[in-house]
Parts: C-alpha cells; sequence; structure tokens
C-alpha cells in the first residue's frame, strides 16, 4: 500500500473510532450475545459439574431470565424519548447468560434409555454408588413401546464389561490403525484395529429388542475394510465406560469424549463380531454423504496408489482428513506450528471461494449470482470435510460474507465472528472448554485485532529503511521488490496477530508455544496456496 493511502486510512479510524465501547455497541452489537453466551455456560460448568444433577439450576437461570425480561419491558415503557443502544445491549448479554445456562443443561441431560445409564457405575448426588446393569424390560412405559431397566445391585459386585447386543448406524468412516508408529512395533508386531462411532438404535433384551439410545466408540480387533458411514449394523460386543487418566499429564480420553456425551466404549473381537444389516431410511443422509466424500477423495487424488506418502498430505491440506499422516509428519507440523494447515480453516475456504468466484466471473455472473454459487459451494464442502470447529466457523464467516453481497450491506468481521461462535455453542456448548475451539476463535479475533496495527508498524519500518536507500538507479527491480515484500509483510503480521491470539491458548492445553510460527508461515504460505489453488481446482474441474 502506498505510504500517503495508509496514512490517510489510520486517519479515517482515528475519526471514525471515538469511544471503544460505544463503536462496540454499535458496529458489533453480537459481542454482547456471543460473550454472555460464553460466561453463561462456563458459570453452569462451575455450578454444575461432572457427576451433579444440573436441572435444579434450571429454575434459578428461569428465574433470572424473566427478571431481565420484566426490567427490559418497565425500563423501555417508562422512558420516553429514544432507545438506549447500551442498555439493550447489556440486556441482552444477560439473557443470554441464562441462555448460556440451560443450553449446557439441555446437552448434559440424557434420554433415560441412553446406554449410558445401564453401563458401568454412576455416582448420584447423596445416594451410595449403584451398578446399572444392562437388562431390558418388555413392560411398556411412557413414550416407547418397550423400555430399558436400570437394576441397583448392592449384592453384586461387576464393574467389568457388560455383554450385549446392540445395533446402529456408523456415523463415522472406521478408521483402521495398523500400529506401525508404536515405539516397539519392530519388536512386537500388533495386528490392525479398527474404530468408529455407533448411534444406537436398540439392544437385546429379555424379552426381544428394546430402543436404546447413545453413541458409543466401538473398538474391533481386526481391520474393518467393508463397512462405511451410514451402514446399520449388529455387533455382539462388550460394553464399558472409559476409565478417566491415572497419570499426571495423560490426555484423558473419558472426559475429552464425555464433552461429545460418549461415556461406553464397545469392544468386539473380530470383524465376524459385526454383522451388517439393511439400512434405515435415516441414514440416507449419512450414506449420501459419505458418497460424495469418496467422490470427491478419487477426485483429488486419482490413481495415486494407497501407500503413496503424499497421499495422506494431499488428503489433509485439502479434505482435513488427517488419519493417514504419520505420526512423525504430523508433529513436525505442530513443532513448527503449522499445523493450522491441515486443519480446515478460513484459508482454505477463501482460496476455494476465491476459485468459484473467478470462475462465476468468467462465466459472465453478477456479484448476486456469484454470491449464490457460493453458498451452495460452501455448503457442499461442508458435506465433504470434517466438521470441526474452525471448518464450521470457517463456514459460516463465508456464508455471511457471501449474504452481505446479496443485501449490499459491508459486513463486519468481529460481528461474523460472534455470530459463528453463537451458532457453534448453541449446537454443542461443551465445544467452550475444547483446545480446538479456543484456538479456531482465539486466532481470528488475534487477526481482526492486530492484525492492522502489526502490519502498519511494520511497514512504517520498512519506509524508514528504504528513505535511506537509493535505489533510484535500479527503480523496476526496487518496484517488484517492494511488491514482493508488501504481500510478506501482510503474511507475516497475519502470522504474528494468529499466534498473539492462539499462544496462551497453546500453553495452556499443550505446555509449548512456537515463536517462529509466524516467520515459517510465510516461508511456506506461497506452496500450500499452490497446492490448494490446483487441488480445489482439480476437484472444480472433475465435478
Amino acid at each position: 500500500m502506498d505510504p500517503i493511502q495508509r496514512k490517510l486510512d489510520l486517519i479515517d479510524k482515528q475519526l471514525a473510532g471515538g469511544d471503544f465501547h460505544k463503536r462496540i455497541i454499535r458496529t458489533s452489537p453480537l459481542v454482547f450475545v456471543a460473550v454472555g453466551l460464553i460466561v453463561g455456560i462456563a458459570l453452569q460448568e462451575v455450578l454444575g459439574g461432572a457427576g451433579r444433577d444440573d436441572s435444579r439450576f434450571v429454575w434459578m437461570w428461569v428465574t433470572l431470565l424473566g427478571l431481565c425480561g420484566a426490567s427490559a419491558i418497565v425500563f423501555f415503557a417508562l422512558r420516553e424519548g429514544g432507545s438506549r443502544p447500551e442498555v439493550t445491549a447489556y440486556m441482552a448479554f444477560i439473557c443470554f447468560v441464562c441462555l448460556g445456562g440451560v443450553r449446557l443443561i439441555s446437552f448434559n441431560q440424557l434420554k433415560g434409555n441412553d446406554v449410558s445409564n445401564f453401563v458401568g457405575r454412576i455416582e448420584e448426588s447423596g445416594t451410595e454408588n449403584t451398578e446399572r446393569r444392562l437388562e431390558m424390560d418388555s413392560r411398556p412405559s411412557a413414550g416407547s413401546g418397550q423400555a430399558l431397566r436400570g437394576n441397583d445391585s448392592k449384592e453384586r459386585e461387576n464393574d467389568g464389561p457388560i455383554p450385549a447386543r446392540i445395533r446402529g448406524v456408523i456415523v463415522t468412516e472406521p478408521y483402521v490403525n495398523r500400529h506401525r508408529e508404536w515405539a516397539f512395533a519392530r519388536f512386537k508386531p500388533t495386528d490392525p484395529t479398527s474404530s468408529f462411532y455407533l448411534k444406537l438404535t436398540e439392544a437385546k433384551a429379555l424379552d426381544g429388542w428394546a430402543k436404546l439410545s447413545g453413541t458409543v466408540r466401538v473398538q474391533v480387533d481386526g481391520p474393518v475394510l467393508d463397512m462405511k458411514a451410514g451402514d446399520y449394523v449388529e455387533a455382539y460386543c462388550l460394553l464399558d465406560r472409559f476409565k478417566p487418566a491415572t497419570n499426571p499429564g495423560q490426555f484423558d480420553t473419558a472426559e475429552h469424549l464425555a464433552r461429545r456425551n460418549v461415556f461406553v466404549a464397545a469392544s468386539v473381537k473380530s470383524r465376524e463380531g459385526i454383522e451388517l444389516l439393511k439400512s434405515p431410511p435415516a441414514a440416507l443422509f449419512t450414506k449420501v454423504r459419505a458418497s460424495i466424500r469418496e467422490t470427491t477423495a478419487r477426485a483429488l487424488l486419482g490413481d495415486l496408489p494407497p501407500n503413496e506418502q503424499g497421499r495422506g498430505i494431499l488428503q489433509a491440506l485439502l479434505l482435513g482428513y488427517r488419519g493417514q499422516i504419520d505420526s512423525k509428519t504430523y508433529r513436525a507440523f505442530r513443532r513448527t506450528g503449522l499445523l493450522h494447515f491441515v486443519s480446515l480453516s478460513g484459508m482454505h475456504f477463501g482460496i476455494l471461494i476465491g476459485i468459484v468466484w473467478w470462475l462465476c466471473k468468467t462465466g459472465g455472473l453478477m456479484k448476486p449470482g456469484r454470491a449464490v454459487v457460493c453458498i451452495f459451494a460452501i455448503a457442499l464442502f461442508l458435506l465433504v470435510v470434517p466438521a470441526r470447529a474452525p471448518t464450521v466457523r470457517a463456514a459460516v464467516m463465508g456464508w455471511v460474507f457471501c449474504i452481505s453481497f446479496l443485501f449490499r450491506r459491508r459486513p463486519n468481521a468481529i460481528n461474523t465472528l460472534s455470530l459463528a461462535a453463537i451458532i457453534l455453542l448453541l449446537i454443542r456448548p461443551t465445544q467452550l472448554f475444547e483446545a480446538g475451539w479456543q484456538l479456531s476463535f482465539g486466532t481470528v479475533l488475534g487477526i481482526l485485532l492486530f492484525e492492522g496495527r502489526i502490519k502498519y508498524a511494520v511497514n512504517e519500518a520498512v519506509e524508514r529503511l528504504s528513505c535511506e536507500l537509493d535505489y533510484r538507479q535500479f527503480w523496476r527491480v526496487a518496484r517488484l521488490v517492494r511488491k514482493a515484500a508488501a504481500g510478506a509483510v501482510g503474511m507475516f503480521s497475519v502470522g504474528v496477530a494468529a499466534w498473539l491470539g492462539g499462544a496462551g491458548i497453546l500453553l495452556y492445553h499443550f505446555g509449548t508455544i512456537t515463536p517462529l510460527a509466524s516467520a515459517w508461515t510465510v516461508l511456506v504460505f506461497p506452496l500450500v496456496g499452490a497446492i490448494l489453488t490446483l487441488g480445489f481446482s482439480k476437484i472444480l474441474l472433475f465435478f
């Protein structure tokens, strides 16, 4: 950017700035809604905690919400003259604090026939430990023809796995772990195992099949190669609860999966212990999505052999599937701070939207038409890639950007980021406590808050340095260098701002930070950008 233009932009921002508090209320009102939702979820997590009955807090939140609503009605009824944006913003903040608490309670409230109520030990408030056995009863109950019964058995002590025969729909693609990365793999070969998540529909009862809900993580002692997401299966397994971590600093799988309401593991001895049944109509969407994923992967990878080393990198970079990356490569990405390249985010969506936008422009479509095509392209891409927090956040921001062209409005980035946070937390409020969600929003917020200031400071330093050099004899070369430097400064500023936004989160969750991540990003981005552009272009041309 020209130095004069840069100064003018700075003056415009200073003149439009005013009071920061009022500017946020005027330009980004959804910030108050998002922050209120976050505060409410965090407060309810502290008040409720693990193993407690959260339902008693519902009336507290509902009462507070009613008082807030009544106060707002009285305030606006008695007030004469114009409205007060500040009051409206803080009323919205309080209301969404209450909504956040209620939403977390609702998410943690499991159905009565959830599998977790019948497996393992459950510590209930004010009672002794009871063991819930997976025993079914054909007696009718409200809402279902058959009911599951959790029987207290103080006489019997059985904390071991429970034999069961269950049916459900596979909701994730089966992952085959060949254990090649195990430290002692060359000394003690281990047979491959498979794992996937199964959404339960029913289980074998004493008098027939009874309805069962919930999701379990299925572990099979053997490779599962002939099944995919959307298949309806019956499994002969052992059900048991996940055990908490026992060593300090160890990753707690039980806590991690509990955030997703997955409490039970199903162990199957071999592939022969799973029978493929006819898929119900409800699994049609999952099967269509799996078919789209397979077609997209085939369009990208072509005839690459399965053992090709670059196959896993391509799938991770363009489709977000990191299961085929070996642990050594994954650790290298993590050590250098470049893991965001294999985590689908705004950069990937930006390149994809840019390609689709350019193709539509070449085809003669006006901006509203291009925006509509991009909206459908983002929706289709979401069906292909894993629905992680960075992906959904980038998709929401992309949709808002496209919709702004339909209504001829200029979107506000922080307001759009707040909207994405609201949507994700309403879908699954426990995402708030996950490192992936925090890093996704923390880094983007850092970019929005600090990128402009860092870029301005670096450009000022470069301008002072260039004034001391006499490059009039090489003005053509200097112009090319300046253009290249402008791009490098922009990438460096984005990298530093993202690092500032995520460094504290990385340090808290992983005990490490990568100060040179910004420099590595500048060096690697041209190559990664070229790979993404060529890869997305190949996929689009295939369709």
